[in-house]
């Protein structure tokens, strides 16, 4: 105003401008003229303002649904990786990718809850580099960061956002690094296994609103085909284990003994060394089932598992 007046503008009209039922802006008129404005000037300049608060809304909605066509190729991607990745680690990389690349998030990270320690180590990042992605999340048994996304998305099983990173002043590396980039909104989904929280999905954002409303619930199914997808995986890992492993023990079994030996007996010898297999028994062993119980002689058979492997030179070959 003192820029007008200086201008010798004397006289001014303000209108808000309203879009979904909140002022968005103003539209300011200054004029030399002093005394009532001429008739209908006033609902001219409502008017205009109206139209003006139409273009916000129809911009917003434009843009929103921009972003819902994003995420959903991101849980269309993430879908489709789930069929033909095999490997936990690698499926969390391409989720993150999937994430960065089709949904135009800024960043991506994924990190493992370590239930001793509180820390969540990186498993999986995309949009940052290996230095950033790297970096384990702060513990948050740590009163000093219980407040952080990725701890109150741990803590209640839920997602937790912010859409103010400039406001916070404590700011962690990677979102001191997505401020720097023009990013003001983080999102942490947790990842829940048998109803167990084992992990967290961090993803940054440059609009504010970007994780509100369907944009959500749509971030919370991806969070949950991620999760589906990990206990999958989980799941097949262990079977294909079992199937060449004692249960008891963890060693290998009889079959995956005899394919290593057939393994070894094929294998070209480029110098002259022998092949020796060496059996292990123990002496007395059912007296140990019959005086203390078969819980004991299963616990015997555990401890000499791990001795053996502490100090063979190749436990694979066990």
């Amino acid at each position: 105003r003192d820029a007008a007046l200086a201008a010798g503008l004397h006289a001014m009209a303000s209108i808000p401008i309203t879009s979904r039922g909140q002022v968005s802006g103003l539209l300011e008129l200054f004029t030399t003229a002093v005394g009532e404005p001429p008739p209908g000037l006033m609902t001219t300049l409502a008017a205009i303002a109206d139209q003006i608060g139409q273009f916000f809304e129809s911009d917003a909605q434009r843009q929103r649904i921009v972003r819902l066509s994003r995420v959903k190729a991101v849980l269309g991607g993430i879908h489709a990786a789930s069929a033909h990745t095999h490997s936990k680690r690698d499926f969390f990389r391409e989720a993150c990718r999937i994430a960065v690349d089709e949904g135009e998030f800024s960043m991506c990270w994924i990190g493992e809850l370590d239930g001793a320690t509180g820390i969540v180590r990186s498993l999986a990042w995309a949009g940052i580099d290996d230095r950033l992605g790297a970096l384990p999340a702060a513990a948050c048994n740590d009163e000093s960061v219980r407040v952080s996304v990725i701890c109150a998305a741990l803590r209640n099983a839920a997602p937790a956002f912010k859409s103010n990173l400039d406001e916070g002043v404590d700011l962690c590396p990677r979102q001191a690094e997505g401020l720097r980039r023009g990013n003001h909104a983080v999102i942490a989904l947790p990842l829940i296994i048998d109803q167990v929280v084992f992990g967290v999905m961090v993803i940054y954002a440059d609009q504010p609103d970007s994780f509100v409303g369907e944009e959500l619930d749509l971030l919370t199914q991806m969070a949950s085909e991620v999760s589906f997808t990990a206990e999958y995986i989980n799941k097949q890992e262990r079977l294909a284990f079992m199937a060449h492993h004692d249960t008891l023990t963890g060693l290998p079994n009889r079959a995956q003994l005899f394919d290593l030996l057939s393994q070894e007996i094929a294998r070209p010898r480029l110098v002259k060394e022998k092949l020796a297999v060496v059996a292990f028994d123990v002496n007395r062993f059912r007296h140990i089932n019959y005086t203390f119980g078969r819980l004991f002689g299963d616990l015997l058979l555990r401890e000499l598992a791990q001795r053996l492997t502490a100090v063979w030179p190749n436990p694979t070959h066990l």
